[in-house]
């Protein structure tokens, strides 16, 4: 294992893709390492850093694929992030040539398989061929992808039903023991990364309490001004246009609209508490009522 951050010593990297730069490592000549691009970096093009739970759980699940597809899945040695923020990956070295088009599937249909289908990016710079005419792929296997939205709750991007049948399958017993070994532990920094997620969002959330009390005072103002049972008693295109209680009435419910509209997003409300608020809401606007074929509605 290699310790402490990586230096490349200004040697030229080997390739280049949109989220990392791989290198030669220096002080091994059968492996490369993976230099992931800073968060700064990651958010200019529209992605989400990867934490260190991500990384450490992409070890585990390349380490699986290896394990169960060496001649396809390059071994994995580490990942993980340092005290400054960098994020390396750790691979084998492949004496990188390009594998046909027409070859790629070879290896698909395998990670298919093995239930790693939805977790493959088909870039052919991703696939190449060694000596032996075993077609490679070279991309690490994240575990699930940051949500690019708050409170969106991560998901595994690999079927767990079909990875362990082939875990299950394999004839080697220590390997077997190995492998759901770090399925266990992918699953903990899942779990653990999901209650972390909804935590940090959870604290995000700006308080409802005032704006529930100001919607309530609004309820309040709304009965005690307006005359419910006047409000119902209007029933033609003529009297809802010549109603100044009618006008009014409109005017209030908006501002009542608008303050439910904040509640919607970016706050702490619980679901009953704003259906409860959204109900006492639709009985003031059908009060109000609707302008519908001829008639004022006051059922919608």
């Amino acid at each position: 294992m290699r310790l402490g951050r990586f230096e490349s010593g200004g040697i030229k990297p080997l390739g280049q893709g949109d989220s990392k730069k791989v290198y030669a490592d220096p002080k091994n000549e059968k492996r490369v390492v993976a230099e992931i691009k800073t968060p700064e970096e990651r958010k200019e093009k529209g992605e989400e850093p990867h934490s260190p739970r991500q990384l450490k759980g992409a070890y585990y699940l390349t380490k699986i694929a290896h394990l169960l597809l060496p001649r396809h899945v390059p071994d994995i040695y580490q990942a993980g992030e340092f005290i400054d923020g960098q994020q390396t990956i750790d691979r084998e070295r492949v004496i990188h040539t390009h594998a046909p088009v027409t070859e790629m599937h070879v290896v698909d249909e395998e990670l298919e398989r093995i239930g790693l289908g939805f977790n493959i990016d088909e870039n052919i710079g991703n696939y190449s061929k060694n000596e032996k005419g075993d077609v490679q792929y070279l991309e690490p296997f994240m575990p699930w992808e940051a949500p690019l939205v708050s409170g969106y709750e991560i998901e595994l991007l690999f079927d767990e039903a079909e990875l362990t049948e082939a875990v299950g399958e394999l004839k080697d017993e220590t390997a077997q023991k190995i492998c759901k070994n770090y399925l266990e532990r992918i699953h903990a920094l899942f779990e653990e990364e999901k209650k972390e997620l909804k935590e940090t969002y959870a604290a995000s959330l700006a308080d409802a309490e005032p704006i529930v009390k100001n919607i309530e005072a609004l309820f309040d103002a709304f009965e005690a001004k307006h005359n419910m049972d006047a409000l119902f008693a209007i029933k033609t295109i003529n009297e809802a246009l010549q109603s100044k209680e009618r006008a009014a009435a409109k005017t209030d419910l908006l501002a009542i609209w608008s303050q439910l509209k904040t509640l919607e997003t970016g706050t702490n409300i619980s679901n009953e508490r704003y259906i409860a608020l959204h109900d006492k809401y639709r009985k003031l606007y059908m009060a109000v009522g609707t302008i519908s074929n001829g008639i004022v509605d006051h059922t919608r």
